[in-house]
């Protein structure tokens, strides 16, 4: 399957709605030498902070077809990652950062592209929240880079 374009979208932590460099990295990472192009700069930052993502998630179609999104790629790659933090007062207050990332192959038109979806889940502690997130966020990291299900064929 030869695609135009497939946009592999930066991720969106949902704590504080901006791009995530380091998941993204890895999706294009992974998806790599797969016989479709990958484009990594078509979404602008405004697509995560005015909530596409989540309308994209919720129904694509509608979107798509506002943004004539088919007159330049055959299909996107989007992330959305979700963060629950907890604190655990008997452990002078370690915080849990519990990520799951949802990750969907979405078709634009009738191109051949394949609707998919996978979800990753890991956790991580530390002091503060942005340690618990980077060591949850580093094992989903390593989850995208070994992971032999994920495919766009």
């Amino acid at each position: 399957m030869e695609a135009a374009g497939i946009e592999p979208f930066r991720v969106a932590a949902s704590d504080d709605g901006t791009w995530n460099g380091s998941v993204s990295a890895a999706l294009v990472n992974h998806f790599k030498g797969e016989p479709i192009h990958l484009i990594s700069s078509f979404f602008k930052p405004a697509f995560v902070s005015d909530g596409l993502i989540n309308d994209v998630f919720a129904d694509s179609s509608d979107l798509f077809d506002r943004l004539e999104l088919s007159k330049s790629l055959d299909g996107v790659l989007l992330a959305r990652e979700q963060v629950q933090y907890s604190t655990t007062p008997s452990l002078d207050n370690l915080i849990s950062a519990n990520i799951e990332l949802d990750i969907a192959t979405l078709p634009i038109g009738s191109n051949g592209v394949q609707n998919r979806t996978w979800t990753l889940t890991a956790a991580g502690s530390g002091f503060t929240r942005p340690e618990a997130h980077k060591m949850a966020e580093d094992r989903i990291v390593k989850q995208i880079l070994n992971d032999t299900n994920m495919t766009l064929n």
